[in-house]
Order: C-alpha cells, then sequence, then structure tokens
C-alpha cells in the first residue's frame, strides 16, 4: 500500500472517530463543507485539463479553449434544464455516469485503461456498488431525497435488491477482468476497503458519510491524478498551482450554488438542492476525466 493511501485510509478512520464524539448536525455541516471545497474543487480545473490535452496533441490554441468553455457551460445548462423538466431521467442518468466515474477513479492506475467492454461495465458495476452501500445503510433518507427530486417514491426494499445485483455483477466482471488487472490491484485489499467503506456510511449520517468517501477516496485522489497529468507531478507545490489554476471556477460555481439556493422556493431542502446542483455540474466533468484517461492509455 502506497503511503498515500495509508494516509487517506488512516483519515478515514479518523473521521468514523470523530462522528462518534461530534453532534450529527456539527457533522452535517462539516460535510457540508467538505463537499463544498474540495468535493466541488476536484471539477475546477477541467479546463486546464482540455488544454493540457490539447498541448500534447498539438491543438493547443485559444480556439479550441474558448469552444471547449462554451461547450462546458452548454452542457452544465442543458442538465440543468434537464433535471428541471425531466428530474426523473436526469436522475438516473446523473447515477449512472456518476458511478461509472466512481469506478473510474477508484480503479486508476489499478486496471489498465481499455475500451474494452468488460473493463467498462467492471468500472461501472464496482463504483455502483459502492453508491449501493450507500443507498442501503440509509434507504429512508434517500428514499425522501429521491422523491423530491423525481416525485417519485422509491421503496426502501428496492436498495436491496440493487445491492445484491451490483455486487453479483462487480464479482462476474471481475473475474471476466482480470486479464486487465495491474500489479496495483489486490483483491483482498479491494474487498477490505469495501468494508471500511461500509463501516463508514453504516455508522455515520449520510452526508458526513457520503463526504468522506466523496472527498477521501475520489476528490483527493482525483486532484492527485490530474496534478500528475497536468504539472507531472504530485507535491505540495504542484498541489498550491492546482489551487491557484482553479480557484476562479470554483468562487464562480459556489456563487452558483448559493444564488441556485436563495432561488429555490422550499430552501430547508439543502441535501436536495445540493445533490442537484452536484448533478448538473458533474456530467461535463465525467465526460473530461473520461476523455483525458483514454488519451493516458494512448
Amino acid at each position: 500500500m502506497s503511503v498515500f493511501n495509508k494516509v487517506i485510509l488512516i483519515l478515514s478512520f479518523f473521521g468514523m472517530w470523530i462522528s462518534h464524539i461530534i453532534s450529527e448536525d456539527n457533522l452535517i455541516v462539516l460535510g457540508y463543507f467538505l463537499i463544498l471545497s474540495f468535493g466541488i474543487f476536484h471539477g475546477a480545473n477541467d479546463l486546464e485539463l482540455i488544454q493540457k490535452n490539447n498541448t500534447i496533441n498539438n491543438k493547443g490554441n485559444s480556439k479550441n479553449k474558448i469552444r471547449f468553455l462554451i461547450s462546458y457551460i452548454i452542457s452544465v445548462l442543458f442538465f440543468s434544464v434537464c433535471f428541471y423538466f425531466f428530474p426523473l431521467i436526469g436522475f438516473i442518468i446523473f447515477m449512472v455516469i456518476s458511478a461509472y466515474h466512481f469506478g473510474e477513479q477508484h480503479l486508476n492506475f489499478k486496471v489498465y485503461d481499455s475500451l474494452n467492454l468488460n473493463i467498462l461495465a467492471f468500472r461501472f458495476f464496482y463504483g455502483s456498488l459502492i453508491l449501493s452501500i450507500l443507498l442501503f445503510f440509509h434507504k429512508e433518507e434517500v428514499s425522501k431525497i429521491i422523491l423530491n427530486i423525481t416525485s417519485f417514491e422509491v421503496k426502501s426494499i428496492l436498495f436491496n435488491y440493487i445491492l445484491i445485483l451490483t455486487i453479483a455483477f462487480t464479482i462476474l466482471f471481475y473475474f471476466l477482468s482480470k486479464n486487465y488487472m495491474s500489479k496495483d490491484f489486490f483483491i483482498f485489499f479491494e474487498v477490505f476497503l469495501l468494508i471500511v467503506f461500509s463501516l463508514i456510511f453504516k455508522f455515520s449520517p449520510l452526508i458526513w458519510g457520503f463526504s468522506l468517501y466523496f472527498i477521501l477516496w475520489h476528490s483527493i485522489p482525483s486532484i492527485k491524478s490530474q496534478s500528475e497529468f497536468i504539472y507531472g507531478e504530485f507535491s505540495y507545490l504542484t498541489f498550491i498551482k492546482y489551487l491557484k489554476s482553479g480557484f476562479l471556477i470554483w468562487l464562480l460555481s459556489i456563487v452558483s450554488f448559493i444564488l441556485y439556493f436563495y432561488l429555490m422556493k422550499n430552501n430547508s431542502m439543502l441535501e436536495t438542492i445540493l445533490f442537484s446542483f452536484i448533478a448538473a455540474i458533474t456530467f461535463p466533468h465525467v465526460f473530461t476525466i473520461f476523455n483525458i484517461f483514454q488519451k493516458k492509455t494512448e
């Protein structure tokens, strides 16, 4: 296990420990803070990623940069409109691409990047399994959020079936993808991590449990991977560069969230509003990271 993963693991257990000494309300506030800081920030450098990718492929000109920025904004607006007028469809699409994105980032350097269908399916179902565990331990709260977003009532027992199916398909596509596993993939360590995630989700409030996974096991590793791609390494200096280059986009996102929050009719549904906002900005980020990962392979 790398030093980086050891630190993340220690912080995960620390997060579980403080959940027993801090009130639930304070944990939720801290969870929101982490999501709106590191969580949003890990997608704030997409323009820098595309610019670096274009430079590598000799396409680094101002027209491509402007074209990407316009298409990025349009995609955010498009999925925002989709969520507003077709919330159920938007929610399903969001969950599907989020599951793949979580699996893609988690298995980065553990599974060889490939467009092989078994690899794509393994990433998707691995990410789906992580989300399913979270949903399983917070059935009632998640059902309320889904109802608020989509006006569609989900029976709690459905989360049981989803968890069973994702376990089965994750195991199936693990065996179908074994030839694509790198030396960094250890099945017993992955099972251990799934147990750790389960403990976090079970003994933490929904927002706190999600924020621990989302920040420690997704956002920070993503920032590390992005820094290595943009700057060639991940260090204190490149981390500061990363923060500086993405600060304006992050600040714009936070201001947009605040405006979105105050424009909503029911400001008491913070979880629902936050979820919808993250969904809108997630779509273009996921496609950016997917494109970068594939280019790294080439």
